[in-house]
């Protein structure tokens, strides 16, 4: 081969060997601009209660939440997520002051200025030359939510959807206003009812009002008076007298079926039937002896569900749920708690609560914004929800409650409760198939707010009612709602009020409104 032919084999070798270079470039730099795993999976991508913050140099404390943004110049999907970026951080000017952002880029810092500058989000604070891995972040872009310890409340990866666009931002703007400075930056969306529309009023005194406790599947009303409890029609009318049995000292107690009534001791439950022109109890023994705390009844299984409490030592209260068929008398536990501070009876902060509805148990968590959802078929765990919430921080001043000319040293037990539970009751409207998480959330008015789902725990919306705050004392029957008259249709006005009190502490009068349960666009 003379030299001038091999020359020309060098030169096409040469001419391959660069164009499949080039190519290989190429073919990596579109890998890892429109190929790099961009997903948007269902759920969250990080594990929840993670702690990352040491894998950040960042200050978690002085925010409630702070929003991670993994992205990279790289990324064609973070690009195309700019848009929604911006509105995140209009949003942190307005309806999301107590949440950080901040934008960590595996980049150095010239090209992670350079790039922010380019996609407009130069007012994005950042950190550059972050090992996106030791986040645990496999796919760009990701969003991390966490805490003030750094622990991951919740994440999103991809380029999201419009639904998932909003779940971001309701995660961000889900600031609750303190419970002492409280403010109208929460607006309701939802109608339960026409507050200054009653249909029907019932006018008694105010300590018979206090002695509520129960309504049935029928509207009739429970009031204890004295020794008996009386069962009254809507219209206030007496029509039975159930004798109080003379060995209650204490226990819970629900009203049944067909005028039926249980009162739960602590080792059986006694059933008040009716009988001709009088009255006879019936006995059913517990297996254990427990301390009851709330019943509810179960028309569709005949159970009761029993909220039982007990203080094993100094500094811890358990909770313990159980389930009790009247019919085979099955007994058996549902939800166990534990609290890690002393559950006050007089005060009832840091009370488990629950409710029954589309073949469900919801049971709420003690403190966090946490749902329990069982099966009432086999008592099975079906899901646990939860979302980021901002808790009201109990203030000093919150343990002097005028109504009951009481004054508690101190709610937060020391510093062991700093906060307010997230969820104050639950309730379910059957007609409806509404769940209704009462918050420990109040507007400027002293209405609570609540949040409202349907049984799968979708979002439907907001209220705010007056209410007792610690228990709703709202009761759904068919397309009715009844509740002590906490002042609706009233003007309030008070210089100060404990979180825990409601607003009109003395109502003179039970109403009885139609359920609109409504969106107030409809």
């Amino acid at each position: 081969m003379n030299s001038s032919t091999f020359r020309k084999y060098l030169d096409l070798i040469t001419t391959v060997l660069v164009v499949g270079l080039f190519l290989t470039i190429t073919a990596m730099y579109v890998h890892g601009k429109f190929f790099k795993k961009q997903i948007d999976p269902v759920g969250s991508t990080i594990p929840k209660d993670l702690r990352i913050a040491d894998a950040l140099p960042l200050e978690y404390k002085t925010h409630s939440r702070t929003l991670i943004l993994a992205i990279d110049k790289d990324c064609v999907y973070c690009e195309r997520s700019a848009g929604f970026y911006k509105r995140l951080l209009d949003l942190q000017a307005t309806d999301a002051g107590n949440t950080q952002l901040m934008a960590v880029l595996p980049n150095d810092a010239w090209e992670a200025k350079q790039y922010l500058r380019k996609e407009g989000l130069e007012r994005l604070p950042h950190i550059a030359n972050i090992k996106l891995d030791q986040l645990k972040i496999t796919t760009l872009p990701t969003l991390i939510l966490v805490d003030r310890l750094g622990r991951v409340l919740e994440s999103w990866s991809g380029q999201l959807d419009d639904e998932r666009q909003e779940q971001v931002v309701e995660a961000i703007t889900n600031q609750t206003q303190s419970a002492i400075k409280r403010s109208n930056n929460v607006s309701p969306t939802f109608n339960l009812l026409d507050e200054t529309k009653p249909v029907q009023t019932m006018n008694l005194d105010s300590v018979s009002l206090q002695n509520i406790i129960d309504v049935d599947a029928q509207g009739h009303i429970y009031i204890q008076n004295g020794g008996q409890i009386e069962r009254r029609n809507l219209d206030g009318s007496v029509v039975d007298n159930i004798p109080v049995p003379k060995e209650l000292v204490r226990a819970a107690a629900c009203a049944g079926a067909d005028g039926d009534f249980h009162f739960v001791l602590p080792k059986k439950v006694l059933t008040s039937h009716r009988n001709g022109s009088s009255r006879e109890l019936a006995q059913s023994p517990l297996p254990v002896e427990i301390t009851p705390e709330t019943a509810r009844y179960d028309a569709a299984r005949n159970s009761i569900f029993i909220l039982s409490n007990s203080t094993t030592q100094s500094n811890f209260t358990e909770q313990i749920l159980y389930r009790f068929n009247l019919s085979n008398g099955e007994f058996s536990e549902i939800h166990r708690a534990q609290l890690p501070i002393v559950f006050n009876y007089a005060i009832g902060l840091g009370r488990v609560s629950y409710t029954i509805g589309a073949g469900k148990l919801f049971v709420s968590d003690p403190t966090e914004y946490r749902i329990y959802v069982y099966s009432l078929e086999d008592n099975s765990l079906l899901t646990t929800f939860s979302k980021p919430f901002d808790r009201p921080a109990i203030g000093k001043g919150d343990g002097k409650f005028e109504s009951r000319n009481l004054v508690a040293e101190d709610l937060s037990q020391g510093g062991a409760l700093k906060q307010y539970p997230a969820i104050f009751d639950l309730d379910y409207i059957s007609s409806k198939n509404l769940l209704l998480v009462w918050t420990s959330v109040r507007n400027s008015s002293y209405e609570q707010m609540i949040d409202v789902f349907d049984s799968e725990l979708r979002a439907i919306g907001r209220d705010f009612q007056p209410t007792n705050p610690l228990f709703s004392a709202y009761h759904f029957v068919g397309d009715r709602i009844v509740v002590p008259d906490y002042g609706f249709g009233k003007e309030f006005h008070f210089d100060f009020l404990s979180p825990l009190e409601p607003r009109y502490h003395k109502p003179s009068s039970i109403k009885t409104f139609q359920l609109l349960a409504a969106s107030r666009n409809s």
